[in-house]
């Protein structure tokens, strides 16, 4: 009952945030927080430690509009002119976000554009979360969290689950967030996947419309691309 309570206030402050809220645009900037990790070999640590200051110096973009939205990772802001590519591309696929995602709402379409280039396209996704009673202030606005359980399997073979833990804020009623995880009534302010968290640091709301600019290029379907790769890890 209290659940459903709790449900009901935030689809009302959605509504009345949707009606009051001119601007239907907007840019988000994130930076990520890496959980320290604990079980790391002694000879390895180092550069660990080099990887995660890499990946908290990784800033990322969201734009939408009232149908699209892209997610990119923008900018190193360490500066660090000794930093390699390949150091920060390690960096990104094993801390931060190693895909841009590119949302369209119209199609129910979700793009995936990997590092190395590949689009991946698969299907438009909103559903799994589950909205929970804790709240928590993100700058000025009062943020509600949700739960969502993503199936996986390792590279042993074994099935698991990934929690990924979004905090979202009805006051801002736009459905997107970082990386491929949307659909809530509420803009994604924080969200913590593994041992990473994407913390918003800037939001810009515009009236005018943001145009979203979608990569060019052959596409393979989300259902092929993960048979390649369970076939590469041998499964």
């Amino acid at each position: 009952y209290i659940m459903k309570k709790i449900h009901l206030l935030i689809l009302f402050i959605f509504i009345v945030s949707f009606l009051n809220v001119g601007a239907q645009n907007g840019i988000v900037l994130y930076l990520t927080h890496i959980q320290v990790v604990n079980d790391i070999p002694s000879e390895h640590n180092d550069f660990f430690k080099e990887m995660i200051n890499a990946a908290e110096s990784h800033q990322f973009e969201l734009r939408f509009n009232k149908n699209q939205s892209s997610f990119k990772f923008i900018d190193d802001l360490s500066k660090d002119q000794n930093a390699s590519l390949t150091n920060q591309n390690i960096a990104r696929s094993g801390f931060s976000s190693s895909i841009d995602v590119y949302i369209d709402r119209n199609k129910k379409e979700e793009l995936q554009q990997k590092i190395d280039g590949t689009l991946i396209l698969g299907e438009y996704n909103v559903n799994g979360w589950e909205i929970l009673k804790d709240s928590k202030n993100i700058s000025e606005y009062l943020c509600y969290k949700a739960v969502r359980k993503v199936p996986f399997i390792d590279r042993n073979g074994i099935s698991k689950v990934n929690i990924i833990t979004a905090c979202f804020s009805p006051r801002l009623p736009f459905n997107y967030g970082p990386q491929n995880f949307y659909g809530l009534p509420g803009l994604i302010l924080e969200l913590t996947k593994n041992k990473t968290t994407f913390l918003a640091t800037k939001i810009v709301l515009e009236k005018e419309d943001i145009q979203i600019d979608f990569p060019n290029g052959k596409t393979i379907s989300k259902e092929v691309y993960d048979k390649k790769l369970r076939e590469q890890i041998g499964m």
